[in-house]
């Protein structure tokens, strides 16, 4: 029972989750146009005169150049990463049932109280609640629970 309600608990996490990745994923394309913009780096030819006693060539462009690069590459991999698990989100999102997914969309992602969204879809039948809800979040004692009209 202990995995399921991590399983439970880990899913949860990242329905919650989800929108805070669309915002990162935005940022970081975002952060690719800039590295896009910065992209002129002005180079001096030393080659022709002598700089130092060692011929030691400060290669400021090339490292710039370098970091550039690194970090393009990186950030590109970041948003592929963000995009696969959005899209993995979706797909499973989509893959319920049409009260399921209403369900799942109304607590997770409008963030709705468990109380609206039974009042929303009729749901305080108790074995509703209990086929919908997972035990960690319904209160799983005879005879009591909060969503009851009393």
């Amino acid at each position: 029972m202990k995995v399921k309600e991590r399983y439970y608990k880990m899913t949860e996490q990242c329905l919650k989750n989800y929108y805070l990745l669309e915002t990162h994923m935005q940022a970081l394309k975002e952060e690719l146009k800039e590295i896009a913009l910065e992209g002129g780096i002005k180079v001096v030819d030393y080659a022709v005169m002598k700089t130092a006693p060692t011929y030691k060539i400060n290669r400021a462009a090339e490292d710039t150049a370098m970091y550039n690069i690194d970090r393009e590459n990186l950030i590109t991999k970041q948003i592929e990463l963000y995009e696969s698990k959005i899209n993995r989100i979706q797909k499973t999102i989509y893959a319920l049932d049409t009260v399921e997914w209403k369900i799942i969309i109304s607590k997770y992602l409008q963030n709705k109280q468990w109380y609206v969204i039974a009042m929303i879809f009729d749901l305080y039948k108790e074995s509703v609640l209990q086929k919908i809800l997972p035990c960690w979040t319904y209160p799983c004692r005879k005879g009591w629970s909060m969503l009851s009209k009393s």
